[in-house]
C-alpha cells in the first residue's frame, strides 16, 4: 500500500507535508487518516496543530487519507459534503459540549477567513454544519520517522489520523519518501540479511582453532605415555628374566667337552663265559 495522502475529491498531495498518522495500518497493508507534518494525530481522524492545542484554541481540521476513494472507514468522513469542501483540507471547529462529542464544519466565511486566535462556535447550531463525532483523543504526531518505507495490499485500519493546513498546497516541509514492494507484513526498516554475523563467524573460527589445538596436545601426550609405559615392562622383564639365564649357553664358539671318569682299580674284569655249541 502507498504512503501516498490524498484529499476527498482524490487530489493527491503534492506538497510532501502531508503523511499517514497510523504507520501501523499502512505497515499491515491497511489505511490511515493523514495529517501535516508534526501535527497531532486523533483517534476520530480529525488534525490538531500543535501551536492551537497550547493555546487551548477549539480549532482541529479534517486533512486526506491513503485511500483515495475517500471510502475506507479510516478516512475522516468530515465536511465533504460539496465539492468545495472535498478539494481542501476543512476547518472543524468543537462546540464545546459537556461531552465534546458536538463538532462544526466551519463556514465558507470562517474557512476563508484568517483565524483570529480566539473560541470560535459558528455553525455549531446550524444543522448543515453541526455533527457529531468521538471528543478529541491524541493518540501520535506525524513525523519523517515514523513514516513507513514499504507499502503492501490494501485492506481497512482502524484509527485514523491527519494533517492542518487550510489547503492542499501548504509548503512547509518537502521529505522524500521512497516506497519499494515487499510482503504483505512489512517493517519501517528493511530486516538484515540472514547468516551468521562477523563476531558469531569470528568466535566460530577461534573456537575451532583451540579445539584442533587441543586435540593434538592430548593425543600427542597418549603417544608419550604409552611409549613410556613399554619402556617400564621392557626393563622388568629382563631384569626378572636374569637370574635364570646363564650366559655358557649363548657361547656357540666354545667346545663342549663331556666330564672324564676314572676306572675303580678294585674292580676284577669279568670274564666272558664260552658260547655252547
Amino acid at each position: 500500500m502507498s504512503t501516498d495522502c490524498f484529499l476527498p475529491n482524490g487530489t493527491k498531495y503534492d506538497d510532501g507535508n502531508h503523511l499517514p498518522c497510523n504507520t501501523t495500518a499502512v505497515e499491515n497493508g491497511e489505511y490511515s487518516a493523514c495529517c501535516s507534518l508534526t501535527d497531532l494525530c486523533l483517534t476520530n481522524g480529525m488534525c490538531r496543530n500543535q501551536g492551537d492545542d497550547n493555546k487551548g484554541y477549539n480549532y482541529y481540521w479534517r486533512s486526506g487519507c491513503t485511500d483515495h476513494t475517500f471510502k475506507d472507514p479510516a478516512c475522516p468522513p468530515y465536511c465533504i459534503s460539496n465539492e468545495d469542501d472535498r478539494g481542501i483540507n476543512h476547518l472543524v471547529l468543537n462546540c464545546l459540549a459537556s461531552d465534546n462529542a458536538k463538532w462544526a464544519c466551519a463556514p465558507p466565511e470562517i474557512q476563508t477567513a484568517p483565524l483570529t486566535g480566539s473560541i470560535l462556535t459558528d455553525g455549531c447550531d446550524e444543522q448543515s454544519y453541526a455533527f457529531s463525532a468521538l471528543p478529541p483523543l491524541i493518540y501520535t504526531t506525524v513525523t519523517l520517522a515514523a513514516v513507513p518505507h514499504i507499502t503492501t495490499t490494501a485492506t481497512a485500519s482502524s484509527f485514523s489520523s491527519v494533517s492542518r493546513g487550510s489547503a492542499a498546497t501548504d509548503t512547509t516541509a518537502t521529505p522524500a519518501i521512497t516506497t519499494s514492494p515487499s510482503s504483505p507484513s512489512t517493517s519501517l526498516q528493511p530486516a538484515s540479511s540472514s547468516g551468521l554475523s562477523s563476531g558469531t563467524r569470528v568466535g566460530l573460527g577461534v573456537g575451532i582453532s583451540l579445539g584442533a589445538v587441543l586435540l593434538t596436545l592430548i593425543g600427542v601426550i597418549i603417544i608419550l605415555l604409552r611409549r613410556r609405559k613399554t619402556v617400564r615392562s621392557g626393563g622388568r622383564h629382563a631384569q626378572d628374566q636374569g637370574p635364570y639365564v646363564k650366559s655358557e649357553l649363548f657361547a656357540p664358539n666354545k667346545p663342549q667337552v663331556a666330564p672324564l671318569h676314572e676306572i675303580d682299580s678294585r674292580q676284577k674284569p669279568a670274564e666272558l663265559t664260552a658260547s655252547v655249541q
